[in-house]
């Protein structure tokens, strides 16, 4: 057996592929309610929906009529959203205190 085997230099072309981005799609009325969350639990929310991009499965199915959509907690508050496959999108439907939400 040689000391120094040939190794396959060729790129493995699905390990190689990057990750693929989901767009997060935010309507004005959920930035503008954003804007009154107090700053500490924004930066939070905002963060999370920044890991969303990346992984938006990483949240929670909902259950029901909301079967279709999921969400996240970021405590007190929870995001809903939706998942578009074959857009790419993940559309923020609502952002609330816990008390408050879906």
């Amino acid at each position: 057996m040689p000391k120094n085997p040939k190794r396959n230099i060729t790129p493995n072309l699905e390990r190689s592929k990057m990750p693929e981005i989901f767009e997060v799609s935010t309507p004005k009325s959920i930035l503008k309610s954003l804007k009154k969350i107090p700053l500490p639990w924004r930066e939070r929310i905002l963060d999370a929906m920044s890991v969303l991009a990346r992984n938006p499965f990483l949240g929670k199915k909902m259950s029901g009529e909301l079967q279709d959509k999921r969400k996240i907690r970021i405590w007190p508050y929870q995001i809903v959203y939706s998942i578009v496959k074959r857009k790419l999108i993940v559309e923020v439907i609502e952002i609330e205190h816990k008390s408050r939400s879906v």
